[in-house]
């Protein structure tokens, strides 16, 4: 059992509502057995599903809304490719985790967009032929794009058939704040001090402004300012000097 309140992920209030929602219920599943119901997250590859995969885990271990007993794979992440040799492989590396019991029954985290692209083929039927046991067994997160298209649409009316439990969560695009929260938090993950923070995260919010205000510009500012950090001291740190002084090089375009 974890003892401490995983960090919420960053902009997904919809999502960590929903996970803390299943946890009030922890009782619950953890006495009868069943899985909590799968959710259809809406979100881009890139913009924090396995941070979100990852929250959730922590959040079910803490709570102890599973018992984590059948594998010593927590969680499970992938992503179809939509042929079917692969879809197939998928299928059988989640049997294949399960290493004290006869199934994997934690947590599974699913990329299934390419799959509507084969409406009519065969990897997606028998994958939807698959879906409610696979439900049944494991915690499964099913995602695809934020923006669904006509097939990508038809692809989740088809899952909504075969697990009509299914709960659909949107997602928004990262605010600016939210993107210097993330960019801080990066370097945090990384083992570096942020001192008098609240100033250093408004001076990266000014930073991303200069650039394409998503998650992967959060990433490449992260990777600049590692390059500015202080290493003398017993644990790197950086300062806003250090985020306004990248400010200023972005901004003459050196």
């Amino acid at each position: 059992m974890r003892l401490y309140e995983p960090r919420m992920p960053v902009g997904l209030d919809e999502f960590t509502r929903a996970a803390q929602e299943i946890c009030s219920d922890a009782r619950m599943y953890r006495f009868s057995g069943i899985r909590p119901d799968p959710i259809l997250l809406k979100m881009d590859s890139g913009q924090g599903r396995t941070c979100a995969a990852r929250y959730i885990t922590d959040l079910f271990h803490m709570h102890e809304v599973l018992d984590f007993a059948s594998s010593r794979e927590d969680c499970l992440e992938f992503v179809l490719d939509g042929t079917l040799p692969q879809m197939r492989s998928v299928l059988e590396e989640i049997r294949a985790a399960a290493e004290y019991d006869n199934v994997y029954r934690e947590v599974t985290a699913i990329d299934i967009s390419a799959l509507a692209d084969h409406l009519n083929e065969t990897q997606t039927a028998e994958f939807l032929d698959r879906v409610r046991t696979l439900c049944q067994d494991a915690f499964v997160i099913f995602f695809v794009h934020r923006e669904t298209g006509v097939r990508e649409d038809r692809l989740i009316e088809r899952l909504y058939e075969r697990v009509p439990q299914l709960q659909t969560i949107e997602t928004d695009l990262y605010t600016a704040d939210e993107l210097a929260e993330i960019t801080a938090r990066i370097l945090e993950e990384k083992g570096i001090v942020i001192e008098d923070r609240a100033n250093v995260v408004a001076s990266i919010r000014t930073l991303l402004n200069e650039g394409t205000m998503d998650m992967t510009e959060a990433r490449a500012a992260a990777a600049r300012l590692l390059r500015r950090c202080d290493y003398t001291g017993v644990r790197a740190s950086i300062d806003e000097a250090a985020v306004r002084a990248e400010y200023q090089m972005k901004k003459g375009g050196h």
